[in-house]
């Protein structure tokens, strides 16, 4: 199964053992580049929407860390030419504490929406922004109960 955002021009390909791995792809479906092994577990791909600077083709997405119990967000550029160039290229934005998950660029690729839990043992997650670095992170909601899938709606 391919499952494609934006446009078509990235995917998250499943197997028939559940492992994924992302992958970029011209219209309509030529060009397949794979970015991620199939040994890093990725969710939730979004394509940053900037025209130019420096998140313009950067993708981010949720991972499970390897060696980590917490899944974080991390960036890799949609341009990188081969697996071990864009593993390489691979940037961790949040740092393994807690469970980030569901990251979405908002309308100019200047900050990343995403749902942060604190630990695998709290059932409470709040939205949060940040920089595209991990930087200047902010709680924007405080719900007694789980705020999840942060998206920052439309442009």
């Amino acid at each position: 199964m391919i499952y494609q955002r934006d446009g078509g021009e990235e995917a998250d390909l499943r197997n028939e053992d559940f492992a994924t791995a992302l992958f970029r792809m011209d219209l309509p479906g030529r060009h397949v580049r794979q970015l991620t092994s199939w040994s890093l577990p990725v969710e939730g791909p979004d394509l940053s929407p900037a025209r130019s600077g420096p998140t313009k083709d950067l993708i981010v997405f949720q991972v499970a860390r390897p060696g980590s119990d917490g899944l974080d967000i991390a960036t890799v550029p949609a341009t990188c030419r081969s697996e071990a160039d864009c593993t390489s290229r691979i940037r961790y934005v949040t740092d393994g504490t807690g469970r980030a998950t569901s990251p979405s660029w908002s309308p100019d690729g200047r900050r990343i929406a995403f749902s942060f839990r604190t630990a695998t043992t709290d059932l409470n997650g709040d939205v949060w922004t940040m920089r595209p670095d991990g930087s200047d992170r902010r709680r924007v909601s405080t719900s007694p109960t789980f705020d999840y899938g942060a998206d920052w709606g439309p442009a």
